[in-house]
């Protein structure tokens, strides 16, 4: 009788023992516990879009075709010599207004789109202007509806003593580079030259830097650009001495080059170089921009030009 009632016991105790788990869980829709309602997913913000950059439109100085759209910081060239030159609504509509641009970047004067000329070798239409006030400036034109502001002048004056010392730097680097009579009566360097001054960024991109003889980057802050046979762009360094940053080889001609304007163009801070180039048969305008990092001077954009005979 005992080892029945024993057996008993143990066996009503097994079955509580299985069954306790099973009473606690409840199913989530049991009777007396309301329902867990949904997670209503968080609402996502889109990321503001960038305000778009409104670009300027830039004419080169001659002949008057497409030479650079300026977005930003970016600056591109229009077109290809000969195929394109841009859409002729945008770049020679009658009609149409544009500020003419001094050789520091100052706004001169605004003209209007007169007449235009297709040109088979560079399939660019060329401009002819009406004044509606001011001067022409240095030949370059920005569109009227451009994002294009001007920024303080570049321009430097340099000393006596300065120029002196340019004028003998200027006739070794021509000496060295010029191994035949340019073609052309030569221009006084006065009249083919331009004085310009820079402030570099602080940027770490300009610091630390050293040359292939492993002496540092200087960062000069008083520079030149002077046309002629060849192209010379030079800075005034340490003890008052010029040296040449970059030099463009020589054409053939007394006049293969012409600094037409120094200004700031996309707005960085740092002026960009405008120049003409003449190889005799065609000529063109160019811009040249410095690389903080050599310390160089570079093409960046060209116009598709025009001809000379």
């Amino acid at each position: 009788m005992k080892h029945a009632l024993a057996l008993c016991l143990f066996s009503s105790t097994l079955t509580l023992t299985l069954l306790a788990p099973a009473a606690q869980a409840a199913p989530p829709d049991a009777p007396g516990k309301p329902a867990a309602r949904p997670t209503a997913p968080q609402k996502v913000e889109p990321a503001p879009e960038a305000p778009a950059v409104k670009p300027s439109y830039w004419l080169a100085a001659e002949p008057h075709v497409p030479l650079a759209v300026v977005e930003g910081a970016e600056m591109r060239s229009v077109g290809k010599r000969g195929k394109s030159c841009g859409s002729a609504h945008r770049w020679a509509r009658p009609k149409s207004r544009w500020h003419a641009v001094d050789a520091w970047g100052q706004i001169s004067g605004t003209f209007e789109v007169a007449g235009s000329e297709l040109y088979d070798v560079t399939a660019c239409r060329e401009l002819t202007f009406a004044a509606r006030s001011g001067k022409p400036g240095a030949g370059l034109f920005v569109s009227e509806d451009s994002a294009y502001k001007p920024g303080e002048s570049a321009a430097y004056a340099p000393s006596v003593v300065e120029k002196k010392r340019f004028e003998r730097f200027l006739g070794a680097v021509e000496g060295a580079y010029v191994d035949h009579q340019p073609i052309g009566k030569i221009v006084p360097w006065g009249k083919r030259t331009m004085f310009f001054q820079l402030t570099p960024p602080k940027d770490a991109s300009w610091e630390g830097r050293v040359d292939g003889a492993g002496k540092p980057i200087e960062r000069p802050r008083h520079w030149v650009v002077v046309g002629g046979p060849l192209l010379v762009i030079g800075y005034l360094g340490e003890h008052g001495r010029w040296h040449a940053a970059t030099v463009k080889p020589p054409l053939g001609l007394t006049d293969s080059y012409l600094p037409v304007a120094v200004f700031d163009l996309n707005g960085d801070g740092i002026p960009e170089i405008v120049y003409q180039s003449n190889d005799g048969p065609s000529n063109a305008d160019n811009v040249m921009t410095l690389s903080p990092e050599t310390m160089t001077w570079a093409d960046a954009v060209e116009s598709p030009g025009g001809a000379t005979l």
